[in-house]
């Protein structure tokens, strides 16, 4: 046994022990409805109300938080972050107004509920 910083003796409180907090996985499944493509390219219908949707996995662990981001795909410059958000939802109505022509491309992160961000 050994004692951690407080004194508290715990058989666990160790170097070697390796803790399995997970290693959430995060796919977007569809945007508007329609299924993302081999490709993941696709054509926005419309300039708003677009609906994001994903799957979450990781071994028993939970969805603790998400944050969906859109970028300008030519410059990478960052055009709208929902910022972490609390929640196990799947979906995210984005509130930005698409336009046309313009190529975007969409960033999904989630967090386990141990804290553990997806890539």
């Amino acid at each position: 046994q050994a004692r951690d910083s407080l004194g508290v003796t715990s058989p666990q409180a160790s170097a070697n022990v390796t803790y399995a907090w997970g290693d959430p996985q995060a796919a977007i499944t569809t945007v508007e409805g329609v299924a993302i493509p081999a490709d993941a390219r696709m054509t926005i219908s419309q300039a708003a109300n677009v609906t994001l949707a994903w799957s979450f996995s990781d071994s028993g662990k939970t969805q603790a938080f998400y944050r969906v981001r859109v970028l300008d795909k030519g410059t990478a410059i960052e055009l709208h972050d929902s910022g972490w958000t609390a929640g196990a939802g799947t979906t995210y109505d984005i509130p930005f107004t698409f336009t046309h022509g313009m190529t975007y491309e969409f960033r999904l992160q989630l967090k386990n509920n141990y804290g553990v961000r997806s890539s």
